[in-house]
């Protein structure tokens, strides 16, 4: 069983990586862009911390 948010602090960096399920036909770049730019900016606007990796792993399509 594997959780579809993870965070690790490396040398006092946070990578994240997030697993996702996007729709058949979806523009897979464009989605794990914004996704990649929301989670930034959260987390940012939240902590102040920057976040040096943001992984995003489509992991199904549905239909």
């Amino acid at each position: 069983f594997s959780k579809p948010v993870s965070v690790k602090i490396v040398k006092n960096k946070l990578h994240i990586s997030v697993d996702v399920n996007v729709k058949y036909g979806a523009n897979v770049n464009s989605i794990s862009k914004k996704l990649q730019n929301k989670i930034y900016n959260n987390i940012l606007q939240m902590t102040g911390l920057k976040t040096s990796e943001i992984t995003i792993n489509v992991i199904s399509f549905s239909i």
